[in-house]
C-alpha cells in the first residue's frame, strides 16, 4: 500500500461509523470572461457503503482511471457518464450530494483562491453540522492540489472556521489523488453535471442526481 493509501485507511479508521465527504471543484476564473464562477461539490458516502460503491464505480467504468470532462468528449464516455450518474442518483442508494456555488469571482482573485475559500467554508460548515441529514461528517477528502501553497490555503480555511467556532475540532481535511481513492470520481461527476447545466443550460446530466442534491 502506498503512503497515501495507508493514510486514507488510517483516516477511515479514525472516522469509525461516520460518513465521509468527497470533494471536487469546477470553475471559470478567467478575468476576460464576463461570467466567472467557482463551484465545489461534496458527495457523502456512508462508512458501510464505501467498498461496494468503489467497486461498482470501477466495474461501470471498466478502468481504474476516470475524469468526467474528458469522458464527455466521446459518445462512449457520455454514455458511461450517464450510467455513473444514474448509479449515484439511484433512489434506493444512500449517497447525498451538496453543491456550493459562488457566482461572483473578483477579477483580482488570482487562481480563484478567495472564491474557493468561500465555497469550501460553506461546504464544511454545512456538512459537518450536527443537524446535517447524513452527518455530521468529520472527514473531508479532497483531490490533491498542485502545490503546498494551495494546500496550506485550504488548511487555513479550516483553521479560520475552527477559530470562529463554526466547526468541530474533530473536522479533518485530507488531500489524495483520485487514483488512490476512486470515490473522488463522484464529486467530479457532480461538478461536471452541474457545470453542463450552469454553462450550457443542459440539465440532462444533472437531473439524474437532482433528487439527492442540495445547492447552497
Amino acid at each position: 500500500m502506498t503512503r497515501h493509501g495507508l493514510a486514507v485507511e488510517n483516516a477511515y479508521k479514525q472516522s469509525g461509523e461516520l460518513a465521509v465527504a468527497y470533494l471536487d471543484e469546477t470553475y471559470n476564473i478567467d478575468p476576460r470572461h464576463p461570467e466567472r464562477y467557482y463551484v465545489m461539490s461534496a458527495v457523502i458516502v456512508h462508512y458501510d457503503q464505501r467498498d461496494q460503491v468503489r467497486s461498482d464505480l470501477v466495474r461501470i467504468v471498466g478502468s481504474s482511471f476516470w475524469h468526467t470532462s474528458e469522458a464527455l468528449r466521446t459518445p462512449l464516455g457520455r454514455a458511461t457518464t450517464t450510467r455513473l450518474l444514474s448509479y449515484l442518483g439511484d433512489p434506493t442508494g444512500s449517497e447525498t450530494c451538496v453543491v456550493s456555488h459562488t457566482e461572483h469571482v473578483d477579477v483580482n482573485d488570482r487562481g480563484g483562491e478567495a472564491a474557493r475559500e468561500r465555497c469550501l467554508a460553506r461546504l464544511i460548515t454545512c456538512v459537518s453540522a450536527p443537524d446535517f441529514s447524513a452527518g455530521p461528517v468529520e472527514l473531508f477528502v479532497l483531490e490533491e492540489r498542485r502545490d503546498r501553497r494551495q494546500s496550506n490555503r485550504d488548511a487555513r480555511t479550516k483553521s479560520n472556521l475552527l477559530r470562529a467556532g463554526a466547526i468541530s475540532p474533530r473536522v479533518r481535511l485530507m488531500q489524495v489523488s483520485p487514483g488512490q481513492e476512486q470515490l473522488l470520481w463522484l464529486p467530479d461527476l457532480v461538478c461536471s453535471a452541474y457545470r453542463q447545466m450552469l454553462v450550457r443550460g443542459d440539465a440532462h446530466y444533472f437531473k439524474t442526481i437532482a433528487n439527492i442534491t442540495m445547492v447552497i
